[in-house]
C-alpha cells in the first residue's frame, strides 16, 4: 500500500510504496533515519480516492480509485524500485502515451494521467471481469467463444498496427473481459512504434524488456529491434493454440489442435499459418485473419440453420435441404480454394526470389529460400525440382570455399605466399620464394621449419667440435643419464627425509670428507642441496622442452 511520512529533521513529506518490514527508512533529502511508526496511509492521489489493491506487476501497482464523478476506475502507480531506473520511467511514460493514443472498444482506455512529488500514475477504465488465462484453465471455451475472443484480440491489434504500434507481449494474462464479456487488451509496457529508432534502442537496452518467452516469435528472440506486426500475429497464434487445446503450448514439433480436441480442421490450418517460423508465410495482417474468421463463422452458422427444429429438440431426426447444404459446402470449398491460391502465389514469389538470388550468385541466400519452399510443397515432382536446386546451391557453396586460397608466412624468409584451400595440407612442403623445407603443424595451424632437412655449412673451428660430438660413445651418454637420475633421487630423499640426508652428509664429514675438502658440514649440506635443486630444475626444463615439440 501507499504510505506517507514526514522527516522530523528537514520536514520533508513524501510517499512510498510497501515500506521495508525492518522499519529502517531514510529521508531522500537529508539522509537521516526516519521512524516508521509515523507512516500514514495515503487515501488520495491527485483528485482520485484510492481503494483496494487490484494487482501488481514488474513495474507498478494497480488500485481501484474513485473519481470526482463518482465512477470507479483503475489507477496504475509506479513502484518505488521503478522510480530509481531511468529505463523503467521511460517505459512507463511510453505505455501512458501509447495507451492514450489508442481508442478502441477492445483496448483498455486511458482516461487521465499525471504525477505527484513521488509518483507517476495514469487512470484507466476498470475491467471488472476475468482474464483469458482463467477461462483457459476453466476448460469451458467452445469453438464459437474462441472465435469471438480471437476476433476481439485481432481487432484490437489491427487498430494498434494501423497506428504503427506493435504490442510485443500478447499472452492470456493481458487479455481481460468485462462484465459484458467484451475482450479488452491491456499492458502496452513493451509496445513500440514501427519507425521510432530511439524506441528500439531504449526498449532493447536490457534483456528484461523483450517479452514473454513462450509467446515470442523466432525473429523477436533473435533481434528484438526488427519486430513487425507479424510478431503479434505469431503471439496471437500461440494464444489460439492454447484456447483450442486447453492450455498446451506449441513448443518444438507440436501436433495440430484437432489432435487433442474435437475441433474443426480449419483451426489446424489457421494456427499453423500464424505460427510459421518464416514471418513472410504468416497471414499478411490481422484484418485478413478477421475476414477469414468471419467467413468461417458464416459458414458454420449457415450449416447450423439448415437443421430441422426436431433435430434441435433432440428427437434425433435430421431433415436437411440438400440444395442449401450443397450450396453452403460449395461456398466453404471456394473459401478453401481461395486460401490455397493465396498460399500458392506466396510460394511462387518465394521461388522467384530464390531463383533470382541463385542467378545473382548469392547461393547462401538462395539455399534457405529453397529449404523454406520445400517445407510446404507436397507434389513429388516439385519437391524433386526443389531438391535439385538445393543440391546445386550446396555444390556452388562448396566450390566457392574450395576456390579460396590460404595465405601462409614462411618462417625463414618472413614473406607470405598463397596456397589453395582444396584438399588436405601435406606434412612437408617448400617455400616457393626461398625454397626452404617446411613442415605444417596441424595442431597450431601454422608452418614451421623442417629442422631435419636444414643443412648448415660448418666453419673450420666448428668441425672438430661436431666430430667429437658425433664420436661420443654410447656408454658415456648412459652414464650421464644415470648420474642425473641419481641426483634427482637424492633430491627426492632430501625433500622427503631431510634429517636422513643431513645425517648422511655429517657421517661422510666425520669419515674425513671435511678434512679432505676443508669445508664444514653445514656448508657441504647447503652446497649439496643447491646442486640437487639445480639438477631437478635442468631436468624439468628438458622435459618441458621435449614435450613442447620445439
Amino acid at each position: 500500500m501507499i504510505r506517507q511520512i514526514s522527516c522530523a529533521s528537514c520536514g520533508l513529506s513524501f510517499e512510498l510504496i510497501d515500506p521495508a518490514a525492518s522499519g529502517k527508512l531514510f529521508c531522500p533529502n537529508c539522509a537521516n533515519e526516519i521512524d516508521s511508526s509515523g507512516l500514514k496511509k495515503v487515501e488520495t492521489i491527485g483528485p482520485y480516492k484510492l481503494g483496494k489493491l487490484l494487482g501488481q506487476g514488474g513495474m507498478g501497482q494497480v488500485y481501484s480509485a474513485a473519481g470526482p464523478d463518482g465512477n470507479t476506475y483503475a489507477l496504475k502507480v509506479m513502484i518505488q524500485e521503478s522510480l530509481e531506473s531511468p529505463e523503467l520511467i521511460e517505459r512507463f511514460d511510453r505505455e501512458m502515451a501509447i495507451m492514450s493514443s489508442l481508442d478502441h472498444p477492445n483496448i483498455v482506455k486511458v482516461i487521465d494521467r499525471g504525477s505527484t512529488a513521488s509518483f507517476k500514475y495514469f487512470l484507466m477504465e476498470l475491467v471488472e471481469g476475468t482474464t483469458l488465462r482463467q477461462l483457459i484453465r476453466g476448460g469451458s471455451l467452445t469453438e464459437n467463444r474462441i472465435l469471438e475472443i480471437g476476433i476481439g484480440i485481432l481487432s484490437a491489434l489491427s487498430h494498434a498496427h494501423s497506428h504503427g504500434i506493435v504490442h510485443r507481449d500478447i499472452k492470456p494474462e493481458n487479455i481481460l473481459f468485462d462484465r459484458n464479456e467484451t475482450v479488452k487488451v491491456t499492458d502496452f509496457g513493451l509496445a513500440r512504434k514501427f519507425s521510432s529508432t530511439s524506441d528500439q534502442q531504449s526498449l532493447t537496452a536490457t534483456n528484461a524488456f523483450m517479452g514473454t518467452e513462450n509467446y515470442m516469435s523466432p525473429e523477436q528472440k533473435v533481434n528484438p529491434k526488427a519486430v513487425t506486426h507479424k510478431t503479434d500475429i505469431y503471439a496471437t497464434g500461440v494464444v489460439f493454440y492454447e484456447m483450442l487445446t486447453g492450455g498446451l503450448l506449441p513448443m518444438g514439433i507440436f501436433q495440430p489442435p484437432s489432435y487433442y480436441k474435437p475441433v474443426h480442421q480449419y483451426w489446424d490450418t489457421l494456427t499453423f499459418r500464424m505460427l510459421d517460423l518464416n514471418p513472410d508465410m504468416r497471414p499478411d495482417n490481422c484484418g485478413a485473419i478477421i475476414s477469414e474468421l468471419e467467413r468461417f463463422r458464416e459458414h458454420c452458422s449457415e450449416i447450423s440453420t439448415d437443421r430441422s427444429p426436431k433435430q434441435e429438440q433432440g428427437e434425433g431426426v435430421a431433415v436437411v435441404n440438400p440444395e442449401v447444404t450443397g450450396a453452403r459446402d460449395q461456398s466453404f470449398e471456394q473459401f478453401l480454394e481461395a486460401e490455397n491460391d493465396r498460399m500458392r502465389l506466396r510460394l511462387l514469389n518465394m521461388m522467384d526470389d530464390a531463383n533470382e538470388q541463385f542467378k545473382a550468385g548469392n547461393y547462401e541466400v538462395a539455399l534457405p529460400l529453397f529449404e523454406a519452399s520445400l517445407a510446404v510443397v507436397l507434389d513429388p515432382d516439385e519437391r524433386s525440382s526443389i531438391l535439385e536446386w538445393m543440391r546445386l546451391c550446396r555444390d556452388k557453396i562448396l566450390a566457392a570455399k574450395a576456390s579460396k586460397k590460404l595465405v601462409f608466412m614462411c618462417p625463414e624468409c618472413l614473406k607470405t605466399f598463397e596456397r589453395s584451400a582444396s584438399g588436405e595440407m601435406p606434412e612437408k612442403l617448400s617455400c616457393p620464394l626461398c625454397h626452404c623445407s617446411l613442415k605444417y603443424d596441424d595442431v597450431r595451424k601454422q608452418l614451421r621449419k623442417n629442422v631435419q632437412n636444414i643443412k648448415k655449412t660448418a666453419s673450420s673451428s666448428e668441425k672438430p667440435v661436431e666430430a667429437s660430438c658425433r664420436e661420443k660413445p654410447a656408454g658415456q651418454s648412459m652414464t650421464y643419464q644415470v648420474a642425473l637420475l641419481m641426483l634427482v633421487a637424492m633430491a627426492l630423499i632430501d625433500w622427503s627425509y631431510p634429517d636422513l640426508f643431513e645425517g648422511c652428509i655429517t657421517w661422510l664429514c666425520d669419515k674425513g670428507l671435511s678434512a679432505t675438502t676443508g669445508i664444514s658440514p653445514g656448508n657441504l649440506i647447503l652446497g649439496s642441496r643447491f646442486i640437487l635443486h639445480l639438477t631437478v630444475l635442468i631436468v624439468t626444463i628438458r622435459i618441458g622442452y621435449i614435450l613442447s615439440g620445439f
